[in-house]
């Protein structure tokens, strides 16, 4: 399926300068993630784990609720990084010294490591919102798509009203008026 010719392979991208006085300016590039098929073949998500009981039932003890809240927190972490790590891997100026590219628990580290970036502060938030941004994860930019697409709806009725109202038309005596 396509949305206005779209497909999956066409991923956000959004570019992110640090100006630097003394080296080339740091440029990062931020893609979009289209799939997550690859995090899904390498991590499995967690299950509730069950407890046979004497009458034969099968049910959720607190050790099994708190072994799937612990693997629950650790599986969204790992997702987190991968959304991380995948957003950010295509950038040659950027060596990971913790994370793996085939090793999900190493993800994890990937927001550490971008909070270690010789970077400032201001210019890590800058580089965490282009990657929201590029993910389809800002709300600002969901809002403004929103107020663009219902600021073009006003304006098609504002159209199609004007249109109508001056086509000539019958009256219900017969005459020809405009509305």
């Amino acid at each position: 399926m396509r949305i206005k010719g779209l497909d999956k392979s066409k991923p956000n991208i959004e570019v992110v300068i640090f100006p630097r006085h003394d080296i080339d300016d740091i440029v990062i590039k931020c893609k979009a993630v289209i799939s997550y098929d690859r995090f899904s073949k390498l991590v499995a998500e967690p299950i509730l784990g069950t407890a046979l009981f004497p009458d034969g039932t099968r049910k959720p003890t607190d050790e099994t609720r708190k072994k799937f809240s612990e693997d629950s927190i650790s599986y969204f972490e790992m997702r987190h990084g991968f959304m991380l790590y995948e957003t950010l891997k295509d950038n040659e100026n950027i060596e990971w010294e913790s994370v793996s590219k085939d090793d999900p628990i190493s993800w994890k580290n990937c927001a550490k490591e971008i909070d270690s970036l010789p970077i400032t502060d201001a210019e890590s938030n800058r580089l965490v919102a282009a990657i929201n941004r590029a993910n389809g994860m800002s709300d600002a930019l969901i809002e403004e798509a929103e107020q663009s697409f219902l600021v073009r709806e006003a304006s098609e009725r504002v159209d199609q009203k004007s249109i109508v109202s001056s086509e000539a038309v019958n009256s219900t005596s017969g005459a020809v008026v405009n509305v």
